[in-house]
């Protein structure tokens, strides 16, 4: 029988700290063991909106602001942990699927704004390790998604000449 994703947390609670632990697997942890690979074979239930041959999306089970917010996570088929894993062709076709997904979750819900994020790693967030992009719907002032608890620091364009030049310097270093 098919359970529901929330099923491999066990009984924890959706708004637990504990379902990240319970969620996440550690590199190199087998694919059959992950969440994300499951919902993809469809060994646990989910509630798909859009699948193709390279990816997937489906409703998340956390869905802050529901109903006036619509949370939906895209993810390749294939087990990759991080986006910087990705081939090129499959960040090209993971980004086809966001931007066709988040053009029909405008048209369904027509929301004000819909925020588009996606984290590598704990300590980014990362709550299950194979790439996944979040779409959440927006409305004005709705209180969700605030991006810095307090005003971000503004360094020089010569303070941040270094760093930019060592990311330029690796551009070429990719697959």
């Amino acid at each position: 029988m098919v359970g529901s994703w929330a099923d491999t947390a066990g009984t924890l609670p959706l708004s637990s700290s504990s379902v990240r632990t319970a969620l996440w697997h550690a590199p190199g942890m087998h694919v059959e063991e992950c969440v994300f690979c499951r919902v993809v074979s469809g060994d646990v239930r989910s509630e798909q909106v859009y699948q193709d041959g390279h990816t997937i999306a489906i409703m998340d089970l956390r869905q802050p602001g529901w109903p006036q917010a619509v949370h939906i996570l895209v993810m390749p088929r294939e087990h990759v942990e991080v986006i910087d894993e990705l081939t090129h062709e499959q960040a090209t076709q993971l980004m086809t699927s966001v931007v066709r997904v988040s053009r029909a979750l405008r048209r369904a819900c027509q929301p004000k704004g819909v925020s588009v994020w996606q984290s590598n790693g704990e300590a980014a967030g990362q709550e299950v390790l194979h790439v996944h992009v979040h779409l959440l719907t927006r409305g004005s002032g709705d209180g969700l998604m605030r991006i810095y608890p307090s005003a971000p620091d503004t360094p020089s364009f010569e303070d941040m000449a270094p760093v930019a030049e060592s990311v330029r310097v690796r551009i070429g270093d990719d697959r």
